[in-house]
C-alpha cells in the first residue's frame, strides 16, 4: 500500500494530491476512514480534518502519515477531541519529520492541556518553516502556557492564537519575556485572559 511505498515512489507513480478537505464528514468503520485518510494525507499539501471527533488514538494513526509526509504545509485539525496524547503524537511525529515544511497547524477546540501543550512547543521550537499556530480554546493552564511562551524566543511563528487558553499572569509575563527577543511574531491574539 501507500503507507509502506516511499513520497518519490508516490510521485513517480503519478500519486499526488492537493488539497484533501473531510471537514466533518469522516463516517462509516473509524479505523478504516482514519488509514484511507491517513494514506491521502502523505501526498497532500493541505489537510483539512475539522469537526470529525478525532481521538489521540486515532491522532496516533495520522501522526505515522506525519512522520513520512515532506508535501505537508498546512493542517487543520480543528474541533477534534485529539487531548494532551493526541497532541503529544501528532507533535511528535512532526519533530521527528526533519522533511515536512508545514507553515500552518490549527488545534483550536481539542480539549488538551500542559501536556499537550508542552509536546507541542518542543516542535514549534525546532521547526524553521511553522509560521502560523492556533491553539485557541484549549486550557493550556499555567505550565502549557509558560511552555508556549517560552518557545516564542526561538521560533519562526509569524501568527500565534492563544484566545481562550486561561492565560495567567506567569504566562503573560513569560509571552512578554520572549517578544521582546522575538522578531518574526507580527500578530499575538490572546482575548479570554484568565482572570486572577
Amino acid at each position: 500500500g501507500l503507507l509502506e511505498s516511499t513520497d518519490e515512489d508516490r510521485r513517480s507513480a503519478g500519486f499526488s494530491l492537493g488539497h484533501l478537505a473531510l471537514g466533518g464528514s469522516l463516517g462509516g468503520h473509524r479505523p478504516t476512514s482514519v488509514g484511507a485518510v491517513a494514506e491521502m494525507m502523505r501526498a497532500a499539501t493541505t489537510v483539512e480534518l475539522p469537526r470529525n471527533r478525532l481521538s489521540a488514538e486515532e491522532a496516533g494513526l495520522l501522526s505515522r502519515a506525519l512522520q513520512c509526509t515532506t508535501s505537508l504545509t498546512s493542517l487543520d485539525l480543528s474541533f477534534n477531541d485529539l487531548c494532551d496524547a493526541g497532541v503529544e503524537a501528532v507533535s511528535s511525529a512532526l519533530r521527528l519529520n526533519a522533511s515536512c515544511r508545514l507553515r500552518v497547524l490549527d488545534l483550536t477546540y481539542n480539549d488538551f492541556r500542559a501536556d499537550g501543550a508542552l509536546a507541542l512547543a518542543a516542535y514549534v521550537a525546532q521547526s524553521t518553516t511553522l509560521g502560523e499556530l492556533s491553539v485557541r480554546n484549549n486550557e493550556l493552564g499555567e505550565d502549557g502556557c509558560v511552555a508556549i511562551g517560552q518557545m516564542l524566543s526561538s521560533t519562526a511563528l509569524t501568527r500565534l492564537d492563544l484566545s481562550g487558553t486561561k492565560l495567567t499572569p506567569k504566562g503573560c509575563k513569560t509571552i512578554a519575556a520572549a517578544l521582546q527577543h522575538n522578531v518574526a511574531l507580527t500578530f499575538l491574539s490572546v482575548q479570554d485572559l484568565e482572570d486572577d
